[in-house]
This record gives structure tokens, sequence and C-alpha cells, in this order.
């Protein structure tokens, strides 16, 4: 990774926006790059982060911000990961911040104007901790037109994480995205060793980290877009894979060997009360199927009943139930007589 400095005597910004694109993706960070280049506040600079990439598809990164005005390409650096995979690039991209706060983007997605201004307003009453604006999705198709990457949405924005910021949620594995949080830098930078589990890991653990670290200061406006592409998935459900949970109480059993906002110890028995809390969910919501079955079967029973009755006193008003009444009265006191006889 070759880490480019800030520009001599330039002051160091309050937001370091990373954006992990991808190989081939220049086309797709565009859009990104351009809703940065639209922001209210000046105080941030981005870095680019290209995994695997050689020379020629930095190159097409490079050329791609220097097709931007000189103020806003001049706060952009592109660093490339290579091919080793040694690192991630939300460990590469903290490892290069100068921003007192970091925050991830996904190429495809776009953040509104206010984005950083957001972030700022809220960081001067924050007092170091986590700050969280609110994320939207919507669903497009992209097609290309002339090299270049065109959007149409296929339905409306919604808001999946509305906040405020869930701790316990986010412990179960539930959690909300990255997205939308801008982090201390100084505590971006952890995870343990995760395996093959880790990209999908990463940044819910960094994120787990932080939040516990510091706490959490809410924006409460919607400043970030995520762009869901084809089949991709908001990350709004749990996720049960084995796996991936394994590897969840490896981090939490770190974790809980430091000193958070809770005295050491706790957080894996709140883990532990929340994987029960979640099979008693389970269990209460079967219960709650087996009742409302038995109910559908006890109203069904009632009408039944009713129905008969309806039946009955239809009948007893009837002609021929009152013309027949005689022969009915005389069986029965014939029966009568053969019973004393």
């Amino acid at each position: 990774m070759t880490e480019i400095p800030l520009p001599a005597g330039r002051p160091k910004p309050f937001l370091t926006a990373l954006v992990r694109a991808r190989k081939g993706g220049a086309a797709a960070a565009a859009e990104t790059l351009l809703s940065l280049a639209a922001q209210t506040s000046q105080d941030f600079e981005v870095v680019v982060l290209v995994e695997t990439a050689g020379d020629a598809e930095i190159g097409d990164f490079e050329d791609l911000v220097e097709s931007f005005d000189g103020a806003f390409s001049v706060r952009v650096r592109v660093v490339g990961l290579g091919h080793g995979g040694e690192r991630s690039a939300l460990s590469a991209g903290v490892d290069a911040a100068n921003g007192a706060f970091i925050a991830v983007i996904d190429p495809d997605d776009v953040v509104f104007a206010h984005w950083v201004e957001s972030f700022a307003v809220a960081g001067a009453r924050s007092d170091g901790r986590v700050l969280r604006s609110i994320v939207a999705t919507q669903r497009f198709t992209v097609s290309s037109d002339r090299g270049q990457r065109a959007y149409t949405s296929i339905d409306r924005p919604r808001c999946p994480w509305p906040g405020p910021f869930d701790v316990l949620g986010h412990l179960d594995g539930t959690p909300g995205p990255i997205f939308g949080l801008a982090i201390p830098t100084a505590l971006a930078d952890w995870c343990p060793p995760l395996g093959p589990s880790g990209p999908e890991l990463e940044d819910w653990a960094v994120v787990l980290n932080a939040a516990l670290g510091c706490g959490v200061t809410e924006t409460g406006e919607v400043t970030y877009l995520r762009r869901l592409v084809g089949d991709e998935q908001d990350m709004s459900g749990h996720t049960d894979d084995a796996g991936l949970e394994e590897a969840r109480r490896v981090i939490i059993s770190e974790l809980d060997r430091r000193d958070v906002t809770m005295p050491a110890g706790n957080l894996v028995t709140l883990k532990m009360q929340s994987d029960d809390n979640r099979a008693l969910r389970t269990e209460v919501g079967s219960l709650r199927a087996e009742l409302d079955q038995a109910k559908e079967e006890s109203d069904q029973l009632v009408s039944s009943r009713a129905e008969a009755a309806r039946q009955v006193e239809e009948m007893r008003a009837s002609a021929s139930w009152r013309l027949s009444m005689p022969v009915r009265v005389a069986g029965r006191l014939a029966r009568q007589l053969r019973h004393r006889a």
C-alpha cells in the first residue's frame, strides 16, 4: 500500500471518508465521489481504497479523481491494497486516515449534501462519541451507457434502521450497517483475527467496540442512501450461520476482557441473556400460533352449536311440528303406560 500524506501545512480534517472500492469499480465510484464533492462542509478528506488493484486499476481511479474540480480532488487520495489480502480495506483505511473520525462509504452509494455538516454539528456536542445518522435504502437496476453507469430505481426509499442505535440488537447479530456512522479513528482500528469470516464480521466488531467504548450520539437526520443493486441485501436480518456465530463469540470474549461502558465480565452474560430471550421469543411465537389455532377451532364449535340451536328453534316453530304434537304426546303416554305395566 502506498500512503500519500497530506500536503505540508494542511490542517487535519474533522472526517475521513473511506470509499471501499472494488476492482473494476471506478465507474461505480463516480457518483459516490460526486456526492462527496457537493458537501456543504469541506472539513473532510477522502481515501479511496481499491482492493487487489494493480497500477492500471489505480490509474483508472486517479483519472476519475482528476476529473473533479481541484478544490475537491486535492483532498482525495487513492490507495491500492495489493493482491496479498493480508489487511482489510477498513484496517488499511484507518491507517491512512488523518481525520478525527472515519466514515465508510460503499461504491454505488451516495451521501446527501449535509452528510459531513450533520456529523460536525453532532460532533460538537458528542464528547468524542460515535456519531450516527440515518441510512435509507432503495433498490435499483444498473445499466451501462457509453461507459457510464445508469441507475433506475425500482422501489421507494425506506429506512430499515430509524434509530436510535440498538446495542443489544447489534450484539445479537441483528446489526445496522457501518454506513451512516462516524467512528472516532482511535477506536476504529480494532478487531481480533477473524480468519475466513473476517470480511463479514469486521464492520460488526468495529462498530460494537466503538459503541461500547464511548457511546453513540444520534444526529436524527437521513444523510446516506444505500443503493441496493440486484439481489443485494440490506443486512437488516439476523444471521444464524454457525460459523459466523462462533466468530461473534470470539469477538465478544475478547471485548469482555476489556473495560467498556459496563463492568468487565458482563458482556458474555448479556449475550447469553440475549440468546435466551431470542429462544423464548421463538417459543412464545409457537405457543401463540397454537393458541390462535385453538381459538379458531373453538369459534367454529360455538358457531356450529349456534347453527344447530337455530335449526331446532326453526323446526319447533314450523306448522308440521305443531300439527304432529298430539301424536308425539300420545306416543309419550303409551311409553309411560308400557313402562308401568
